[in-house]
This record gives structure tokens, sequence and C-alpha cells, in this order.
């Protein structure tokens, strides 16, 4: 199955409805921007002791580091489109999905040599890692644990044209018995952005930083292709 986010009921149980809102047709409720602006890769078993806790995310976060448990923050721009779905055929007609693909594109804009690096290293298709991802919305999504992916990949590509650019491009990929967890993020709030990602961040968002958590800086207009 690989993810399992849901809880569901077994032998044939009752599913008991959560709460919804009373009041759904108004015209005051917020409408949530979905693109996902930020990704957080940690080692297996290296997770944050609150994912939605910027104070825990810096014990696991060193883009600058180099080694196993420097976990790293990039930021670009994606999505997760709808997940391809696996159903049975069960008796009276009924169907069931047990299993959904998810595929996550994050196209990174900041082509650095370390970005490039990076990315050069995702192509070696390492698995054993958990991750998470943040929207401009204001989301993070992941859980406690983190999304456990069972591919990862990147691409470079060059294109020809004298309005072409370069940009990479991080795949994620999991199959999970449904949607993971969200959170309210700490780390881009849409108006806000928390550092949690050293040297490379600040170029990306051009504010000066050389640490790890060192509090959040008011962004004017952020110039994107």
């Amino acid at each position: 199955m690989g993810n399992t986010f849901l809880t569901c009921p077994t032998d044939c149980g009752t599913l008991n409805f959560p709460a919804i809102d009373v009041d759904q047709d108004c015209t005051a409720f917020e409408i949530t921007e979905s693109e996902v602006c930020g990704v957080l890769i940690v080692q297996d078993g290296n997770y944050p002791t609150d994912w939605t806790s910027v104070a825990a995310w810096e014990l696991v976060i060193n883009n600058p580091g180099t080694t196993a448990a420097d976990g790293k923050y990039l930021v670009g721009r994606g999505g997760v489109p709808v997940a391809d779905k696996t159903t049975v055929e069960l008796p009276k007609n009924i169907d069931r999905t047990i299993t959904r693909k998810y595929a996550l594109n994050l196209n990174i804009l900041n082509m650095s040599d370390q970005n490039y690096e990076f990315l050069r290293a995702a192509q070696c298709g390492d698995t054993s890692i958990r991750v998470w991802f943040e929207t401009v919305g204001g989301f993070l999504y992941g859980g406690p644990t983190g999304i456990s992916p069972s591919i990862v990949d990147a691409d470079l590509p060059l294109n020809e044209g004298r309005d072409s650019y370069e940009q990479g491009t991080l795949l994620v990929g999991w199959e999970a018995d449904g949607d993971t967890a969200r959170s309210g993020s700490t780390i881009w709030t849409g108006v806000t952005q928390t550092d949690v990602g050293g040297s490379t961040l600040a170029t990306v968002f051009g504010f000066a930083s050389t640490a790890f958590g060192t509090g959040t800086t008011a962004l004017g207009p952020v110039p994107l292709p």
C-alpha cells in the first residue's frame, strides 16, 4: 500500500463523518491558493519533533550541510495533480478504491551550482527519505512523519530558444490510501517567509541570512516567470 494516511472503519464498521461548516454558501469564506512553493526533505527517521513548528524544523534542516543528517528545504513552483486510482470490483455492483498514486513536481528556478548538484543527486533515486510540501495558500502537508516516496527523480532540461532559461524539476511519487494530513504552515504564510534554508533560500528571496531560523522577513512582489 505504501503510506497509510486515512483512519477508516474496519470489519464493516460505521464511518463517523467529521464536522463540516454550517454556513457553506456565504461569500466570505476563504479561497486558498494551491500552488506548491516549497518541499522539505529529511532522511527516514530524522523527523522534526513537531512538524508544525519552525523551531523543530531548525534542528533537522541545514541547506549548506553535506551529510545525511542535513535535511533540505527547496523553494520552487509546482503542484500535485489528481492521483491515479486503482479500484476493485466488489459484490453487488460496488467498486472500491484501494490505492492512489501521487506525483509531486517542483520546478526549481534558482539553478545555482549547489541546487544543480542537489538535483543530480536526486537522480540517484534514493527513497529512504521523508517529504513534506507547503503551498502558497499557507498549508504544510505530510503529517508528523512525512511522506514515504516510491520514486524520487529529477529533470535538468536545456531547452532551445532565446527565451529559454535553465530550470530543474524535482519529482517525488508515492502510493497511499488517501491524501495526507495538512496543517497551517509556519514557514510560508503568504505574506512572510521564514528562513529555513540558509544561503540558498536567501538567494531566492533576496534577503540577507547566514543561518537557519533567523525569523521572518516581509516580502515584496517576488518576480517569477
